[in-house]
């Protein structure tokens, strides 16, 4: 009961501030690079839209939160868009994670300013309504698996935003939104479906009165993959860095460590970030300097902003300046 008060005085409050029922959300081309792609999108925005912070006249304990449930089909998530404006009292962020799970820690979080967002038309809320872009740092997601778009605000007296919806929740076939009204510790499905099994999880409507898909945008790219190599004696480690993808690498760091040795004499690390990119099928080699005698420990890790840590360890014999990789 407390649930559908708080519906009903949402809409009130938006029919006075001048909601129309249905509206066509503008599309605007997006500029991408590093082969950023869009990906998966619900662009299409009817009946009211969503209020995300406290409204006024509210309880001080309630404060709205939206989320979008989603299925991504590339493996590098770079940034969202969503179709937003403010209240003009609004002077807090707006807040935009990737989560897991939707009561999970951020897998990644941006926040937009409100001098930086359209303010609210209080005759025609639709004029003002944009595409705000979201970016933050490149994250690995895996594909067919469920991620959530969490908006929220600070919970402050007339600090509130709206979110475009759809309310034919048939509009996104994979994922579902969710509203939270005690600050994301537990949520409502808006969306009132059963989704069916991965990776083609089309919904199936069980509450025809109570449906919704928000008005989202998410971008990506391809990731590629790496492999470590040791040549068999060099002087110094040489370790080799493969490229075993399909694209560039972006955003590699790498960590070499050498232990051991000769009453534990040897103790070399070699760590950064790689700034050239590894084109497919390319490589390339870091040296790690060593001087002493004896057997040691040698440990390797790559890793990039759009490729799955790598690692490789083995056994080596230091004489001198030199290394011999020894047979595992």
């Amino acid at each position: 009961m407390k649930k559908k008060i708080i519906i009903i005085t949402i809409i009130g409050l938006l029919i006075l501030t001048g909601f129309t029922n249905v509206s066509a959300v503008k599309t605007k081309t997006t500029t991408t690079s590093n082969n950023e792609k869009p990906d998966q999108y619900q662009n299409e925005t009817q009946g009211f839209p969503m209020p995300i912070g406290r409204l006024p006249n509210i309880d001080e304990n309630i404060s709205y939160q939206f989320a979008q449930s989603f299925i991504p089909t590339k493996e590098v998530l770079t940034k969202v868009e969503l179709y937003i404006c403010k209240n003009e009292t609004a002077v807090y962020p707006y807040n935009v994670s990737i989560r897991k799970d939707l009561t999970g820690e951020n897998l990644v979080l941006s926040s937009v300013n409100p001098e930086n967002i359209n303010n609210l038309d209080s005759t025609n809320s639709t004029l003002n309504m944009t595409w705000v872009e979201f970016n933050f740092n490149d994250i690995l997601v895996d594909i067919d698996e469920t991620y959530y778009i969490v908006s929220n605000t600070k919970n402050m007296t007339d600090n509130w935003y709206i979110w475009g919806r759809n309310n034919d929740s048939s509009s996104y076939e994979y994922g579902e939104a969710y509203m939270s009204i005690d600050e994301g510790q537990t949520w409502s499905n808006q969306s009132k479906t059963i989704p069916k099994s991965k990776p083609k999880m089309i919904k199936t409507v069980v509450d025809g009165n109570n449906q919704s898909d928000m008005c989202f945008k998410t971008y990506g790219r391809d990731a590629t993959t790496l492999d470590i190599e040791f040549p068999l004696f060099e002087n110094g480690l040489n370790t080799i860095i493969k490229n075993t993808g399909t694209v560039n690498t972006t955003g590699l760091f790498f960590r070499v460590e050498i232990k051991g040795g000769l009453l534990k004499g040897i103790n070399e690390t070699s760590e950064g970030p790689l700034l050239s990119t590894i084109t497919p099928g390319t490589q390339t080699q870091i040296n790690t300097p060593v001087f002493g005698f004896g057997l040691v420990d040698i440990k390797a890790m790559a890793m990039a902003s759009n490729a799955k840590k790598v690692e490789k360890t083995a056994k080596g014999l230091v004489i001198l300046s030199y290394i011999l990789v020894l047979p595992s």
